[in-house]
């Protein structure tokens, strides 16, 4: 988790999706990741639902942003919130990550991590009717890159596919 740095640093990210279209279409977003205690409310209850205990995340982040989009023509706004919680399981390189609302699916998500030999943060979430896998390459301190797709729950058929940079505002 390098790329969060402290807590209130904003990033600006540009990404290319939805896939298979004909064109690459630009998202502006800023975000705003901040660390959070284990006795946030929001935490302890996303862990509580999802059977872990606050105390056993090794990191709890709030991430806000605001996304501006025009794939569909027409400028697209959204924005919102969702705790993250990393607990670590077997070993350090790997674990459980808990979202309060899933990156696919607005619902609560648990999800698998991994740290990769390269250093790159790989995640795997299933939800009710898609399968995510997004992985995080650390750049620079103040640069990642991430790759993400979504797919049908059979895994057949990706729905979305997207590159995307981001980068930590000074």
């Amino acid at each position: 988790f390098a790329y969060q740095g402290p807590a209130g640093k904003e990033g600006r990210m540009t990404g290319v999706g939805p896939g298979g279209c004909d064109l690459p279409k630009e998202v502006f977003s800023t975000l705003r990741i901040e660390a959070i205690p284990s006795s946030d409310p929001e935490l302890q209850e996303t862990c509580t639902a999802a059977g872990y205990l606050p105390e056993s995340c090794a990191a709890a982040l709030r991430v806000f942003w605001r996304a501006t989009s025009d794939w569909d023509g027409h400028v697209t706004v959204t924005q919102g919130d969702t705790v993250v919680a990393v607990v670590k399981t077997t070993s350090d390189r790997e674990g459980v990550l808990l979202r309060s609302r899933g990156y696919a699916e607005a619902v609560l998500s648990v999800g698998t991590w991994e740290m990769l030999p390269d250093g790159s943060f790989l995640s795997f979430t299933e939800y009710k009717g898609t399968m995510v896998e997004e992985r995080f390459s650390f750049a620079s301190p103040d640069s990642r890159i991430r790759v993400a797709s979504v797919r049908s729950k059979g895994g057949e058929e990706v729905t979305v596919a997207s590159l995307t940079t981001e980068t930590r505002a000074r």
